[in-house]
C-alpha cells in the first residue's frame, strides 16, 4: 500500500513491483500518435480530388466500406487503401484526377508524420521511471514505424520495438509472438493500446487479466467498440497510469 508523501513514479513502482510487472506493451498508432488524423486529412483530400465536393462524402463512405471488405485480404498493407480505392471510383474517367488521388494516398506513408498525442513523452517516462521496459508494438512497416518514432523523439523512450507484420493479422498469434521473442509471460506484463480488435482481445485470449489492459480512447473505428468488463479504459495515455494507482 502506498504510503503517504509518495511521489507519483514511486506509488507506480510499488504497484507494478507487487504486481510483478516487468514490461509495458504499449500499441503506436492512435495510441502514442495521431495516425488517424494523417489518414482522415489525406483520404478526404482524395475523394473530394475524384468526386467534388458534393459526391465526396458518398465516395468516402464507400471506400471506407470496401477497406472494410478488403482488410482479411491486405490487413494493414497499404495496398488496402490503394486497390479499395481503385474499386470504388471504377466509373471515374478523369485519370488526371485519379493520380492527384493516389498522391494523397502516398502522402500518407512517404511524406506524412502522425503528430504525437498530448503527454505521451511523460507517459512513456513514467514508466520508465517506475521501473518497467517499455515496448512497443506496432502494426506497420519497419520503416514507417522508425519514422513516426524518430520524428516525433520518441525513440529514446523506448527501449524495444515490435513490428506486426503488416499482411497479416495483429491477433493472439502476433501477440504469443511478442511474449516469446520478449521473454515474458502474461503475469509480468501490462498493454496499453486503442484497439479493441487486435490489442485487447488477443491479450485476454492469451490469459493477460483484464485489469492489466489499459484501453485509450480512439477516433479510430474498426470492429466492435464494445470494451470487454474488467478492461481498464482512459482518455488517452496522458491520464492511462492513473488506473494503476485508483
Amino acid at each position: 500500500i502506498a504510503e503517504p508523501g509518495m511521489t507519483k513514479i514511486e506509488k507506480l513502482a510499488e504497484v507494478f513491483e507487487e504486481m510483478g510487472v516487468t514490461t509495458a506493451l504499449v500499441d503506436l498508432d492512435d495510441t502514442l500518435v495521431d495516425t488517424h488524423a494523417v489518414y482522415l486529412y489525406r483520404m478526404e483530400r482524395a475523394v473530394r480530388i475524384m468526386a467534388g465536393e458534393d459526391g465526396a462524402e458518398a465516395l468516402h463512405q464507400a471506400w471506407l466500406a470496401r477497406i472494410t471488405e478488403n482488410r482479411s485480404r491486405f490487413h494493414v498493407n497499404p495496398q488496402v487503401l490503394y486497390q479499395s480505392f481503385a474499386e470504388v471510383t471504377g466509373e471515374f474517367t478523369d485519370d488526371e484526377a485519379r493520380g492527384q488521388a493516389i498522391e494523397e494516398i502516398r502522402c500518407i506513408y512517404e511524406e506524412d508524420t502522425p503528430p504525437v498525442f498530448p503527454g505521451v513523452d511523460a507517459f512513456l517516462r513514467d514508466l520508465r521511471q517506475a521501473g518497467l521496459k517499455v515496448c512497443v508494438v506496432t502494426h506497420a512497416s519497419p520503416e514507417w514505424t522508425a519514422k513516426k518514432l524518430s520524428t516525433n523523439n520518441l525513440a529514446s523512450l523506448v527501449d524495444q520495438v515490435y513490428c506486426i507484420d503488416i499482411d497479416g493479422p495483429k491477433d493472439d498469434d502476433a501477440w504469443a509472438g511478442v511474449y516469446e521473442r520478449e521473454g515474458v509471460t502474461v503475469n509480468q506484463v501490462i498493454v496499453v493500446g486503442d484497439s479493441i480488435v487486435s490489442d485487447v482481445w488477443p491479450n485476454l485470449n492469451l490469459g493477460l487479466p483484464a485489469d492489466r489492459i489499459v484501453r485509450v480512447t480512439s477516433k479510430f473505428k474498426f470492429g466492435s467498440q464494445e470494451v470487454p468488463e474488467f478492461v481498464l479504459q482512459a482518455d488517452g495515455v496522458s491520464v492511462a497510469l492513473e488506473s494503476f494507482l485508483n
